[in-house]
């Protein structure tokens, strides 16, 4: 009876390493493979004049978009690809356009933590600041204590928020927020260059919107 127990021990561990590197096996194959769609990408490059790489987005693993891409054919990723390259060109056409504050409903009151957005595009993705404003004789200033800045990135193309600096006008009215930022053009598809993006925003001005 412990003889017969413990080969049926035996065989399991047996069967459980094998189905363990079947597996590993497979997602290593799935890497490997991958090269292929990197090179492809960068004949792509080649053709498009762009500087885009295959990189994750916040949330997504490197095993996720190896997935993602290996379910398609060289066909199809080169028209994912391009797909990604004409949502650039529509995007970077609306990010040239004038800006215009609009002023929330609500007001501002003394010594408050307020949130102004600069959206883009198609109004959904944004860039924040987050920073503290006061009212002297009837005028909202900043009070220069930023509390954070970052973004909002739920559509593609749209801008991931690296890093931030801040440079407040003399007479406190204006803030000019630097964002150093990565250029998305999908969950999976970044562009290589960095782009650095100067946002002024006025203290109780609102929210800023691409004049479309």
């Amino acid at each position: 009876m412990k003889r017969m127990i413990k080969k049926i021990v035996v065989m399991s561990l047996a069967f459980s390493i094998l189905m363990n590197h079947g597996v590993m096996a497979h997602a290593s194959e799935g890497i490997d493979d991958f090269y292929m769609y990197e090179e492809k990408l960068e004949e792509l490059n080649n053709e498009l004049g762009t500087t885009y790489q295959l990189t994750p987005a916040a949330g997504e693993s490197y095993e996720d978009m190896v997935k993602y891409f290996s379910a398609m054919s060289m066909e199809e990723f080169e028209e994912y690809i391009k797909d990604c390259y004409e949502s650039e060109v529509e995007f970077d056409s609306v990010m040239d356009k004038p800006l215009e504050n609009v002023a929330s409903n609500s007001g501002m009151e003394r010594s408050t933590l307020g949130t102004q957005k600069y959206y883009y595009s198609a109004n959904a993705n944004y860039l924040y600041l987050k920073a503290y404003t006061t009212t002297v004789s009837g005028v909202t200033v900043y009070t220069g204590d930023v509390n954070s800045a970052g973004y909002s990135l739920s559509v593609y193309p749209g801008y991931a928020a690296n890093t931030y600096s801040t440079s407040f006008a003399d007479d406190m009215r204006t803030v000019q927020v630097t964002y150093n930022c990565t250029k998305y053009l999908s969950k999976y598809v970044t562009d290589a260059v960095a782009y650095t993006l100067k946002i002024t925003y006025g203290a109780g001005a609102g929210d800023i919107y691409p004049t479309i």
